[in-house]
């Protein structure tokens, strides 16, 4: 069993919770991780860099960095993921749907045009 940690110096930190040992420090965001989510092996990171990186623990690499022309203009602020998608939300009023495997960028929708009727 794994936990995660996220560090003022920008890294991630992969531990074992049973000997407490750092396993993996994973760097390649370029300021302050703004969310995780771990499931099984792979770790999805938000950060305030406006990128998301999907993770694998045991191997301790980046398969995709979700960024390019799509990427959010602003901070990532929330995510969320499954087998199949990485959703992600950010301070530039925006939700964007990934492929958590390919890194392909499927849809946005802006918060802003959202209208919640009670």
């Amino acid at each position: 069993m794994h936990v995660v940690s996220g560090s003022l110096d920008t890294s991630i930190r992969v531990w074992e919770v049973e000997t407490g040992a750092c396993r993996h420090t994973l760097m390649g965001h370029q300021s302050l991780t703004s969310g995780m989510e771990l499931r099984n092996n792979i770790l999805v990171s938000g950060n305030a860099d406006s990128t998301v990186k999907v993770w694998d623990i045991v191997s301790g690499h980046c398969l995709q960095t979700l960024s390019g022309p799509n990427k959010h203009q602003s901070a990532v602020t929330c995510l969320q993921f499954n087998s199949h998608f990485v959703i992600t939300s950010s301070d530039d009023g925006t939700v964007k749907l990934w492929d958590v495997k390919t890194g392909l960028y499927f849809f946005i929708h802006s918060l802003f045009s959202i209208r919640i009727n009670c």
